[in-house]
């Protein structure tokens, strides 16, 4: 017969101690918004690249036409 146990010793509260890792289950931030933050900032790099390619292209054909 196996016998587990769990030991609760030395947790912080508000924390679950799980194999010696901690699983904090009172977050100061809303994880959703920093998905939203982060999509938010993907669609900007992705503009900028976009924009970027365009002056590059622009400046190419300015090159080919002289």
């Amino acid at each position: 017969m196996i016998n587990i146990q769990n030991n609760y010793e030395g947790s912080n509260p508000g924390a679950t101690t799980v194999v010696g890792y901690q699983r904090y289950e009172n977050c100061s931030f809303n994880p959703l918004d920093k998905i939203i933050e982060l999509h938010n900032e993907k669609i900007t790099l992705y503009e900028r690249m976009v924009k970027e390619k365009d002056d590059m292209m622009a400046r190419l054909e300015k090159l080919l036409d002289r």
